[in-house]
């Protein structure tokens, strides 16, 4: 009876992770690309948007990786979710409001994670062996509480063509934003990247990429059907989901055919799709 039980063990595990044979059809060349969400997802042994996690992401089968960008003080741009550091560091304050030498020794402060800091992003690139293998979504956090918003939102769009520029990854780069003012700003400033727009109203994300030549839009995988993806295919949009929790996740967006998969279950849907 016990090897019976262990038995059925093994093969729920096994179905778990099987290949799924879903026929994709999208602008992807019929494939989905696979974006570790802040490199190995929440919850994983390391936590998001450190170097640590984003390596992990890329050396677990992982196509590209999602980033969530911040720019300091000294418009020095860095891998952080969180609109205040107190949320998961030993520091206090918004990252716009520091320099980076004043938060480049800030510590996480959540077990397992002790002993991880923020990065940069230029030591993430620096890091990255064949970055032009990989494709990086980065997530620009925009403070629109900020003073001078429209001067930071300058510098930030400038910063991000820089670092686009010095690390040559030109052709790699997804930015994504839910602001239309700061997508056009991209525009008008040439910054060489792939520009994506999230908002929940599909219809009205995907009249803005449309009217702006976008790359794509960005969108949770439950707000959004098979049909709405088409209908964006059709019109040359790409389709990123986001908010892939868990492998039921996984398998679901792989259904509804998008372009990028961002996901929290990283090693699960790699075995799903390769």
């Amino acid at each position: 009876m016990k090897q019976l039980g262990t038995i059925l063990i093994i093969v729920m595990l096994c179905l778990s992770c099987q290949k799924d044979d879903h026929q994709i059809e999208n602008l992807n060349g019929n494939k989905i690309s696979i974006l570790g969400h802040g490199g190995m997802g929440i919850n994983s042994a390391y936590p998001i948007n450190t170097l640590e996690s984003i390596i992990r992401s890329l050396n677990s089968g992982a196509d590209g990786v999602e980033i969530d960008v911040q720019m300091t003080k000294d418009s020095i741009l860095v891998a952080y979710h969180n609109r205040n550091l107190s949320a998961e560091t030993d520091m206090e304050g918004e990252i716009f409001s520091k320099t980076w030498k004043e938060i480049q020794d800030a510590r996480y402060t959540t077990s397992p994670y002790l002993d991880y800091k923020i990065a940069s992003l230029n030591s993430i690139f620096n890091s990255i062996k064949n970055k032009n293998d990989y494709l990086f979504a980065l997530d620009v956090k925009v403070p629109y509480h900020h003073k001078e918003i429209e001067k930071y939102s300058l510098t930030l769009a400038r910063a991000l063509k820089q670092l686009i520029n010095d690390q040559n990854i030109n052709s790699r780069v997804i930015i994504e934003s839910p602001d239309t003012g700061f997508i056009n700003l991209l525009i008008k400033e040439n910054v060489n990247a792939k520009l994506a727009f999230y908002l929940r109203d599909f219809d009205l994300a995907c009249q803005f990429a449309e009217d702006n030549s976008l790359y794509g839009i960005v969108t949770s995988d439950d707000h959004i059907n098979k049909e709405q993806v088409s209908n964006a295919h059709q019109k040359n949009i790409r389709v990123i989901l986001f908010n892939v929790d868990d492998k039921e996740d996984n398998r679901e967006a792989i259904r509804l055919n998008p372009d990028i998969i961002q996901t929290d279950k990283l090693k699960h849907l790699v075995k799903l799709l390769k």
